[in-house]
């Protein structure tokens, strides 16, 4: 999909289940996680022709590419394990034990694929030049890890957990948990966008967690934006341009401080953008009146100079 307009560009078939994308920019190549199949689907970035598959194993669910040992890693759920590819000849490299189930990771592109193993209730830091697990870390008080994030400047991770409901942020070096605060039910996503300095976490109640970076280590209380239930799963955009204040076709209700008619909340399909962000949100279905109060939120936490306007 074109990420500015919606229109569809093209379509990859032939799946049972797929889970995640990854992208191989520098040899103009994605990867596409099938969980039923256990394999990875090799496409041409440009011509979105399918060009191989990569045997992995069972309940094949994420997968990241990292840009300094130029791999492909997934995160294979039920098979406790991570298969390695060759992200230019699409071969295997290696099957590493992780020792239990992971669900998502991340790589920092200085070496290290950070894995939440959420059996475990811990983060494993693999090294992704000897492909060796070479840290282990416990999220508490947070548990159950499946979403996580990377700000890969300062050196901190986000992994929100789902056996107690929080988000924790961890030292990336060395494990340390600095901050934590509750979130809701059964979280899936995460991501964190550097411009802005916002940490974004998606749960089945339909709701998306905001939080702002506070002097780069401290966050604030997450702020909610409810979506329909189920809609879990999405991912922030880089755009070639900065964006505009947000859309007023989108917020249309009287300001939540001020005085205005009561109207029961309505759905619609849209996106909102920030004023102080290159990256667009694309989060399918909005509650109107909740996405207002987390717009607010954020105005009040990060002062917005056109919020007059």
């Amino acid at each position: 999909m074109d990420a500015d307009t919606g229109a569809i560009i093209g379509n990859i078939g032939g799946f049972k289940r797929q889970h995640g994308v990854a992208l191989a920019n520098e040899f103009a190549r994605g990867f596409i996680s099938d969980g039923t199949q256990a394999n990875v689907t090799i496409f041409d970035l440009k011509t979105l022709a399918v060009i191989g598959t990569a045997k992995s194993d069972p309940d094949t669910d994420c997968v990241v590419y990292d840009p300094a040992s130029k791999r492909v890693f997934t995160m294979n759920g039920d098979s406790h394990n991570s298969t390695v590819i060759d992200a230019k000849s699409g071969t295997i490299v290696k099957t590493i034990d992780l020792g239990g189930s992971p669900e998502f990771a991340v790589a920092d592109g200085k070496g290290t694929v950070y894995a939440s193993i959420a059996s475990k209730d811990e983060i494993a830091a693999i090294d992704s030049s000897t492909l060796m697990v070479k840290s282990r870390w416990p999220v508490m008080p947070a548990g159950n890890p499946t979403a996580l994030a990377i700000d890969s400047q300062h050196r901190r991770l986000f992994s929100a957990g789902r056996k107690p409901q929080m988000l924790v942020v961890m030292d990336a070096d060395s494990g340390k948990v600095i901050q934590s605060f509750p979130i809701g039910v059964a979280v899936d996503a995460a991501a964190y966008d550097a411009d802005s300095g916002l940490v974004f976490a998606s749960t089945r109640d339909g709701m998306v967690h905001v939080s702002t970076k506070i002097r780069l280590i401290n966050l604030v209380s997450s702020k909610r934006s409810r979506l329909s239930s189920e809609r879990k799963r999405w991912a922030l955009t880089p755009r070639p341009i900065a964006c505009s204040w947000i859309r007023r076709t989108l917020v249309r209700h009287p300001h939540p401080r001020q005085p205005g008619p009561t109207r029961s909340p309505q759905r619609f399909w849209g996106h909102f953008e920030s004023w102080f962000t290159p990256v667009r949100i694309v989060v399918g279905v909005l509650n109107e009146r909740a996405n207002a109060r987390v717009l607010e939120s954020v105005f009040d936490q990060l002062g917005n100079p056109a919020r007059a306007a």
